[in-house]
């Protein structure tokens, strides 16, 4: 079923950012006809060790990535096909969370199995989504890093050249042992090293979105295998000034994640904006039980990643001027932005 068009990833940003209120809390907003009583879902299973369960539930308000509230719901529930199920807890309003070990719940989170989830309102409502397969995911052989030159408009208004990192990956898209190629989607983070003011140093890891959200349908690739397929273009600027780790990871998909994901992607391309509404139509693999022409937002999908990362030193950046010291609040104190420690990552290797 396709509904009404939004920008999804807006929504989940936007909707992160609350959610720190009691389920005893009352807020009233004014709602334009029509979607007062629309819900956005966003629920993600992750194999890995442990797997997670993870599902935000939220209610619209406008067309506006700011316009969300999180709902709490009376029964939020993970079934697989064998009609096991178990109940997920709410972690704060309006998000249900829950590791699962092997063995330790009575659903089991492998390969091979498809899940779907149930949720009841404290209203009443009910919806179901669709049973979504958990595929494994090919692993990729090595990141690609080249140096290019892009046109800009500069200051002046006049046309000039640019230099930007370009990320491309090198995988397989059939996972060994198998037949199908694979639906794919990359998620990237970048994690760079600051000092401050005072001479602490800190790592700082970033969420890369925007332009860099990219899909693959594997079946529409002649070959088993992509060579250099672009992934992010980056500017080399401060915080590749005392080196930089991209990490990126590469996820499985269903035929339906894919789907949504693709139109996602192109919200994004033809909008250049991840917070501009109402472009198209997404799908979406949730239902009203009961009301099948209720309007409900999001997707529901498993998968599993595999990450692979590529260390970029200030000299393969040309050295760019460090962002400090100057008068901001992360020269004064690095752990004073989101993400940041003084414990250098695991994977760190200069």
């Amino acid at each position: 079923m396709k509904l009404h068009g939004l920008n999804f990833i807006g929504i989940v940003l936007a909707g992160a950012l609350v959610g720190t209120l009691s389920c005893l809390d009352v807020i009233h907003f004014p709602a334009p006809a029509g979607v007062e009583e629309a819900l956005v879902f966003q629920g993600t299973i992750l194999k890995g060790n442990p797997s997670v369960v993870r599902v935000q539930v939220n209610q619209l308000f406008d067309f506006t990535a700011a316009s969300l509230l999180p709902v709490c719901v009376k029964v939020m529930e993970l079934e697989d096909v064998e009609g096991n199920t178990v109940r997920l807890p709410e972690v704060r309003k309006g998000l249900y969370e829950m590791e699962f070990q092997t063995g330790s719940q009575s659903v089991e989170i492998v390969f091979g199995n498809s899940y779907r989830l149930h949720t009841i309102t404290h209203d009443g409502r009910e919806y179901m989504t669709s049973f979504e397969p958990l595929h494994d995911v090919p692993k990729p052989d090595s990141i690609v890093l080249d140096t290019i030159e892009i046109d800009v408009i500069n200051s002046l208004g006049e046309l000039a050249k640019k230099k930007k990192f370009l990320f491309s990956i090198n995988t397989p898209i059939i996972v060994l042992g198998q037949a199908e190629k694979s639906y794919l989607k990359w998620d990237i983070e970048r994690t760079y090293k600051l000092t401050d003011s005072r001479q602490k140093v800190c790592y700082i890891t970033e969420y890369v979105v925007g332009t860099a959200l990219k899909v693959l349908n594997g079946s529409a690739v002649s070959m088993d295998h992509i060579e250099e397929f672009p992934l992010h273009q980056s500017s080399i600027i401060f915080p590749y000034a005392e080196g930089l780790y991209m990490s990126i990871y590469q996820q499985s998909l269903s035929a339906g994640a894919y789907e949504y994901w693709d139109q996602i992607v192109q919200l994004v391309v033809r909008t250049g904006n991840m917070f501009e509404p109402r472009v198209g139509t997404v799908v979406t693999n949730f239902r009203n039980v009961n009301d099948p022409n209720e309007q409900v937002f999001g997707y529901f999908y498993a998968t599993t990643a595999d990450t692979i990362r590529i260390y970029i030193s200030p000299e393969d950046a040309n050295f760019p001027k460090p962002f400090c010291p100057i008068e901001s609040d992360i020269c004064a104190n690095c752990l004073s932005t989101p993400r940041s420690t003084l414990t250098k990552p695991d994977y760190w290797i200069e």
